[in-house]
């Protein structure tokens, strides 16, 4: 009977009254028309569905279709409408043929009828390819401006909030993995790359085309945080997800979508008048052009480089083109990335700034020369976080090697740091 019903609202819809009709009653929701028409088409077949426009299909589908006899009865009639529920946009209805698609990803004998029912023409896909084209040739000359320092400082501040959101905003932009690579561990997991605490290695990908099987394995750096930081917030990341990691991806990240978006505005307000839709791809984005401009990495082109972190597959460069609308500037002097990060040396300068004078007692340090020079010791801390420990010690060596004095444990204690202290740091170090 249900079966019966969805054939019988797709031959109505198809008709050439029912696709002018669908034409002729858009209803703008957001970026997406749908049409007043077609949902109460929807709605007198179905009156308990309350979804509308194409998802409401999705739903009836995936309750109805499961036989391959049933896809034969209802896709093509439903493919046949798909591009004016799109209002005939290029690549509008692919949204569509996709979600279909991966509803019998689990069943091969639906999966590859569907495959050959629900895509594009050729022509669509010329159409799709020349738009494509159009907007990545847009934001390249049209291109969003950061400075890395910026860039580190955002890292910074979300990484050390309190909020689940900041800190994916802050896992994105120094990883530039995506959201929901970061939210699912079934996705993608990670591993540092043995004596590089700043790289890592990801395992497996959202996008992975051509089967389940999810194995793409790549190398990319870290900006700002260590592997061992990474790792402990994507653990409360994955912690915060809980039982949630049984919903469908999209239902997933669509949870943390509205939030990080607008976090993602409120760090880099200037995007917004570059370009609409500013999301959490903005992140990935800054991530792969700040890693080409501050990290060392062998002799390569940006969109080689870009492919590369991005784990974009072999044979895909051009993909790595759309990612170049972002322009990281580095007109801040940056520190040297394989120890320390700008941000350390912004924090350093900060710090000493809001000492006052009387507490920060002289300390003589030779400089190798024969000579002479004297340190503020660090302003005394009670009741320090372990974290905040780390960032002392990190502090006391990045003045000292400034200075020109050897970086040694001695030398790190007499900054005013407890042996406790400098020797727990160092073990961890020698961990990573």
């Amino acid at each position: 009977m249900a079966l019966a019903a969805l054939h019988s609202l797709l031959v109505a819809a198809g008709t050439p009254d029912g696709l002018e009709s669908i034409r002729a009653t858009p209803v703008t929701r957001g970026r997406q028309k749908k049409s007043s028409w077609f949902t109460d088409l929807v709605r007198h077949h179905f009156p308990d569905v309350t979804t509308s426009g194409p998802r409401s299909l999705l739903l009836l589908v995936e309750q109805h279709v499961q036989e391959l006899a049933h896809a034969e009865l209802i896709l093509p009639p439903l493919r046949a409408i798909a591009p004016a529920l799109y209002g005939d946009r290029p690549g509008g209805a692919s949204h569509l043929y996709t979600g279909i698609n991966n509803l019998f990803k689990k069943n091969p004998d639906l999966h590859k009828y569907s495959k050959q029912v629900m895509k594009q023409t050729e022509e669509e896909k010329k159409e799709l390819m020349k738009i494509r084209a159009d907007a990545v040739h847009q934001k390249n000359v049209n291109q969003i401006e950061v400075e890395y320092a910026h860039v580190a400082k955002a890292i910074a501040e979300n990484m050390r909030s309190s909020k689940i959101t900041d800190i994916m905003v802050a896992l994105e932009l120094a990883s530039g993995s995506r959201k929901i690579e970061l939210l699912h561990k079934k996705i993608s997991s990670f591993a540092v790359v043995p004596g590089q605490p700043r790289w890592m290695e990801q395992i497996g990908v959202a996008k992975q085309k051509d089967g389940l099987d999810n194995t793409t394995t790549f190398t990319k750096p870290l900006l700002v945080m260590t592997y061992s930081e990474f790792a402990t917030l994507r653990d409360r990341v994955v912690a915060h997800v809980g039982d949630d990691c049984e919903l469908s991806n999209k239902q997933l990240t669509g949870k943390y979508n509205t939030a990080i978006a607008k976090r993602v505005k409120q760090l880099f307000p200037g995007a917004t008048t570059k370009r609409k839709g500013v999301g959490s791809h903005l992140l990935r984005e800054i991530y792969a052009n700040s890693t080409y401009e501050v990290v060392e990495r062998p002799p390569m082109s940006r969109t080689a480089w870009l492919a590369k972190v991005l784990g974009h597959q072999q044979g895909s460069l051009t993909v790595a083109l759309g990612y170049q609308g972002v322009c990281v500037r580095t007109s801040v002097p940056i520190s040297d990335f394989k120890y320390k990060d700008l941000l350390d040396e912004l924090q350093a300068r900060v710090t000493a700034l809001e000492q006052p004078p009387q507490e920060l007692a002289g300390v003589s340090f030779s400089d190798g020369n024969g000579g002479t020079v004297a340190i503020r010791k660090l302003k005394r801390k009670r009741a320090a976080s372990d974290e905040e420990k780390r960032d002392r010690v990190a502090e006391a060596m990045y003045t000292l090697r400034k200075a020109g004095v050897a970086v040694t444990n001695r030398n790190v204690r007499k900054m005013g740091l407890s042996a406790h202290c400098v020797n727990q740091y160092y073990n961890e170090i020698k961990e990573q």
